[in-house]
């Protein structure tokens, strides 16, 4: 069940009390969804959010009359009409028991990372774990409980996905980039999900001039590397300190601290420019 939080939400256009949850019940098949990080009250990359959503809704070809201007003004409706603070949206679009599609727009209970993990890094850890259809946004009830339990049992903050051969894909709810030398990393796109920060990130490398490798690296190559950063919607960009029993001095990196730098003043900009 989702955990809602704030005062109201969205049953397509009808304003709900977050404690009438049974809407919740009535989902069947598989719901397309998608998280927005709410900060500073705008909802951040909403563009780019709605535009992979409705990506994931025709992939599983279902009926969506709705348009991006549609759900952007009932975004920001909802985000007027609760409490203000950062926290995340999510956005489910699923099939009901009677047949008929509905989208619920709502606040989640939110825990982003404090301003220490910035300057010393996450711990992170390896799963054996693979996402199937990773570019489809849906609901996978069983993979976040695994994974959840998980991260409890080893008191960290993400997990990497490995598969069968030992090659880590990405993380468990984010995109990874390493740094060996001058060179950037991250796993080529049709085994990703493709991250919205991903997206940005892969704009400062360019920007910043440094080479861009699409490969995946297996665990072996851990001991190679100078840096790694994870993104994600949540955290945007955030050093990883550790990945298993590897420590990686990630937060004294030249070239990761240029991508924080600058990825950071992209969010900035979005803010600022933003129009309700």
């Amino acid at each position: 069940m989702e955990r809602l939080s704030n005062e109201f939400y969205l049953i397509d256009e009808e304003v709900t009390p977050i404690e009438e949850i049974e809407i919740f019940d009535d989902l069947v098949g598989k719901g397309v969804y998608e998280v927005i990080k709410v900060q500073k009250n705008v909802p951040m990359f909403l563009e780019d959010h709605l535009e992979r959503f409705f990506k994931s809704i025709d992939a599983l070809g279902y009926k969506c009359d709705l348009t991006l201007e549609n759900i952007k003004n009932r975004v920001d409706f909802l985000i007027d009409k609760n409490p203000k603070g950062d926290r995340n949206l999510k956005l489910i679009f699923s099939e009901t028991k009677d047949g008929t599609f509905k989208l619920l727009i709502f606040f989640i209970d939110t825990v982003f990372p404090d301003e220490k993990l910035y300057k010393e890094g996450i711990k992170t850890v390896t799963i054996n774990l693979q996402r199937e259809d990773p570019n489809i946004k849906i609901q996978r009830n069983w993979y976040k409980e695994k994974v959840g339990n998980f991260l409890k049992e080893k008191e960290a903050y993400e997990a990497l996905l490995v598969d069968d051969d030992g090659f880590i894909t990405e993380g468990s709810r984010s995109n990874i980039f390493y740094v060996i030398g001058d060179e950037i990393i991250t796993t080529q796109g049709d085994k990703v999900l493709l991250g919205i920060t991903r997206e940005y990130v892969l704009k400062v490398i360019e920007k910043l001039g440094y080479k861009l490798v699409n490969k995946t690296l297996n665990i072996r190559d851990l001991k190679d590397i100078d840096g790694v950063i994870m993104t994600g919607t949540g955290v945007g960009v955030i050093p990883i300190s550790t990945i298993d029993s590897y420590n990686i001095n990630s937060t004294n990196n030249k070239i990761i601290n240029l991508i924080l730098e600058n990825y950071n003043k992209i969010e900035d900009e979005y803010i600022n420019n933003y129009e309700k």
